[in-house]
């Protein structure tokens, strides 16, 4: 039980750096007609604001499925087959996530057909080396730890695979051959 909560809190953290970096994009935010807007601001709206400290909305939907994707972006990603815990989002309107988990790590699967970097990592470039199918492996470096990223074209759809809790390059690549 205890591995299974170590687990959890090491996905949630890679999730919030993810999600963290998100906010700092500058595209539109999703618009779905739900009700995206984070918590902080729900339990805020109540309290005076100034324009400074006015809060932004939530640039991320919640979807119920990867076949929301296909509806919302034209496209779709889905988790792997054994993953655990699966949540699946629309970032900013353009980006289809999902986080994962599978084998004790914790992943985050991004797709757009935006142009630029879609990982949401951030930290020193450590290498990247292509993999000979198309495919290069990124690794950052952030603090004291290693975080990877396999990034890949499907058709005009870029793919991002991360993982930022110490998960082997292997356990990415076995990933990546199931997914693309």
């Amino acid at each position: 039980m205890k591995k299974r909560i170590a687990v959890l809190l090491a996905a949630l953290l890679a999730a919030a750096t993810l999600f963290a970096a998100c906010g700092k994009t500058d595209a539109p935010d999703a618009t779905d007609g739900s009700d995206a807007v984070s918590e902080s601001a729900e339990a805020t709206s109540d309290a005076p604001t100034t324009e400074a400290a006015a809060q932004m909305p939530n640039p991320m939907a919640r979807m119920d499925g990867p076949e929301m994707f296909e509806q919302e972006l034209g496209f779709s990603i889905k988790a792997p087959e054994k993953a655990e815990d699966a949540s699946y989002y629309v970032v900013s309107g353009q980006i289809a996530e999902v986080n994962f988990l599978l084998d004790g790590h914790g992943y985050s699967l991004r797709a757009s057909k935006a142009e630029g970097d879609i990982s949401g990592l951030y930290g020193e470039l450590v290498s990247e080396e292509p993999l000979g199918d198309g495919a290069t492996l990124t690794t950052l470096k952030s603090g004291d730890a290693d975080w990877y990223c396999l990034k890949w074209m499907n058709g005009d759809v870029q793919v991002a695979l991360s993982n930022t809790d110490g998960a082997e390059i292997e356990a990415l690549q076995a990933i990546y051959n199931e997914v693309k």
